[in-house]
Formats: C-alpha cells, sequence, structure tokens
C-alpha cells in the first residue's frame, strides 16, 4: 500500500514519525508531503525522515483562503504522482479533498475543536477522524474513533521516548536545577485569528514574564515571533530533535503554546497556557491530573508560576501525576495504526 502523510505543523512531524515507522515496517510505501511552517523542514531533516514541499503556510487567515487551491493542488499532483491508496494527515484540508477526487482513504487525527474553518474544509472528505475521548465534539459521516490519550502521547510515551540527560550539560546545568522553558506564538493559525490578547502579545509583557520567571532560576525562550535584542540572551538554541528532553527536565513550561503545554503535561512537568480559551486535552490534563493550568493573562500566569517554583519537591510530585496518566491512557501510535488497517480492509 502506498501511502502519503501531509505535515503542516512542526508537531505534526513528531505524532507522525512512529505512524510512518509503523508503516514501513509492515511492507507499506510512505511519502510525506510537507509545508514549510516554523521548523518543519528543518525537524524533518534533523530525524532523517526524506519529504517533498507542497504549498507553502499562510500567515494571515485571508492568505489561508485564497491559497487554499494552491495548496490542495500541489498536494494532489504530488499524490497522484505518487499513486497513493490512502492519505493521512493532521486534519488538514488539502489532503482531504485531494483524497476525495482520488478516489482514496483520508484519516485525520484532530484534537483541536475550535478551528472550524478547517473543520469545515476537512470532515466531509474524510473517512476516519481520530481525537482524544475528551474531544467535545462529535462528527456525523466519517467514522470518529476516540482514543484514551493525547496526540502527544504518540510520541512522548515511554514506548517511544527517553529522555537524553547530556542535553543539560550542552545548557551547563546540573540535574535538579530548577529552569523554566517559555513558548511565545505568532497566533497565525486559523483558529486563533480573533483570539482576544492576554497581556503577552506586547515586547513589554513577553520581558516581565521572563524576568519573573529568572528569580526561579535559568529561562530559555522559544519563540516563533523575533525577539527583541534585550531578550536575545534567553532564546533556546538546542537542536530541534532535543526539545523534549529539555522540557522532560524543567520545572515549568510556560507560555501560548498549547502544543508544548501538553507535552509537558505527558512528560510530568507543571504546564501554564496562557490564551483567553483552552483546549480539552488540556482542560482535562488540569482537572484530572493536576498537570497544570489554563490562565486568561499575564498576572495569572505569575502568581500561579510563583507557587509552584516555590515547591521544593516540585518535581517529584509531577512524576506521581505523570505516572498515573500513563497508567490512565493508551499507546496512541498502536491506536492509530489499527485503524490504518481497518480503514485498509475497508477500502479492499
Amino acid at each position: 500500500m502506498n501511502v502519503s502523510i501531509e505535515v503542516g505543523h512542526p508537531a505534526h512531524v513528531h505524532y507522525w514519525r512512529w505512524v510512518r515507522q509503523g508503516l514501513l515496517d509492515r511492507g507499506h510505501r510512505v511519502s510525506v508531503l510537507a509545508r514549510g511552517k516554523e521548523t518543519t523542514f528543518r525537524l524533518l531533516d534533523a530525524l532523517g525522515i526524506p519529504f517533498v514541499e507542497v504549498g507553502r503556510n499562510y500567515p494571515t487567515i485571508v492568505g489561508k483562503g485564497l491559497g487554499m487551491f494552491a495548496n490542495s493542488w500541489d498536494v494532489l499532483r504530488e499524490a497522484t504522482r505518487e499513486g497513493v491508496d490512502m492519505m493521512l494527515s493532521g486534519g488538514m484540508p488539502y489532503s482531504a479533498q485531494a483524497s476525495a477526487i482520488l478516489d482514496v482513504p483520508h484519516l485525520a487525527i484532530i484534537d483541536t475543536e475550535h478551528a472550524s474553518l478547517t473543520l469545515a474544509a476537512t470532515i466531509p472528505f474524510t473517512d476516519v477522524v481520530c481525537t482524544p475521548a475528551c474531544f467535545r465534539r462529535s462528527f456525523r459521516g466519517p467514522k470518529h474513533a476516540r482514543f484514551r490519550g493525547y496526540v502527544e502521547s504518540m510520541y512522548l510515551r515511554p514506548e517511544h521516548f527517553t529522555p537524553r540527560m547530556e542535553v543539560l550539560d550542552r545548557l551547563g546545568l546540573e540535574a535538579g536545577t530548577p529552569f523554566s522553558v517559555v513558548r511565545f506564538s505568532s497566533w497565525d493559525s486559523s483558529h486563533d485569528m480573533f483570539a482576544v490578547r492576554t497581556g503577552l502579545e506586547t515586547v513589554a509583557g513577553r520581558e516581565r514574564l521572563v524576568r519573573e520567571l529568572e528569580v526561579f532560576g535559568p529561562v530559555f525562550v522559544s519563540s516563533e515571533v523575533p525577539l527583541p535584542a534585550s531578550m536575545e540572551r534567553f532564546r533556546l538554541t538546542l537542536p530541534l530533535e532535543d526539545i523534549h528532553s529539555l522540557l522532560h527536565y524543567a520545572w515549568l513550561s510556560c507560555g501560548e503554546g498549547a502544543k508544548m503545554a501538553a507535552e509537558a503535561g505527558v512528560l510530568g512537568t507543571p504546564w501554564l497556557y496562557i490564551a483567553p480559551v483552552g483546549r480539552s486535552y488540556l482542560d482535562e490534563q488540569e482537572s484530572a491530573y493536576g498537570l497544570g493550568r489554563t490562565v486568561g493573562d499575564l498576572g495569572s500566569a505569575i502568581a500561579q508560576a510563583r507557587a509552584w517554583l516555590g515547591m521544593p519537591d516540585l518535581k517529584k510530585e509531577w512524576a506521581k501525576k505523570r505516572e498515573r496518566l500513563i497508567s490512565d491512557t493508551v499507546d496512541v501510535t498502536q491506536f492509530v495504526l489499527r485503524e490504518i488497517d481497518e480503514l485498509a480492509r475497508r477500502d479492499t
């Protein structure tokens, strides 16, 4: 079977990585179709995953609308050239629509309910939608397969991830040293366009957050937006493939990145997601396991960060919470591979 996987975001690279390997191990051919958002291409190269560039990322909602045809055409062209029998994506309308034209099945993994524009252009052309069990919407038409866990479980469960302590040496940190990882986002996804701001949209707000966290230890900043000269010394310069090891050892993940917050939770690191609108998967991590908090403003985030970073046994407490999460959830990679097998049998 020839399978295409579309990746339009660095997070897609991570959670399709082991699905791709599982398909290759079963003797299937897999083509990765990649669009250049942020560090997607560099991450694919770092992980040794060959890919074909398709389309481009459009940072504005008008651009996304106008670029729909061009991106869909690029994906359709490559899928036709590869002779694909099935298309996989992280809920991308381009693969969904191309699959309908080619009359091949499309499986999507989705975990963001309020990406309404993207969902409207994707779900009608999708055969199977895989979502976390906590996902708050239901879909009619495609099979809706719910799994106990999170898409971040696909690459950060113990079966798939072992942290590398040498990343601490590279940054001059000793084991057990409190430090924070901060994420600033560009807010250019289609579901972010109309978000209310929180205080982190200004340079002054970002500087304040980093300054407050630095009281407790080193701070490393990952940013989609340009950093001013005053903050360059905080910029995270680790190789892309080492970010999750750093996040594993961090005492706090804080900022505007929902995916990084969810990753931190699966790794047993406290997280603060600063945004006016939460995510169902983060809400569950907060309510069921106490792994983090979604807060709507900078002041609330700083107050909570101070409280957590003042706890001497913070990491030990969160390690226990992580053990419970791992026990309660499934290996999502294996779940998705089973859904792919079943979809292939249905389509023959």
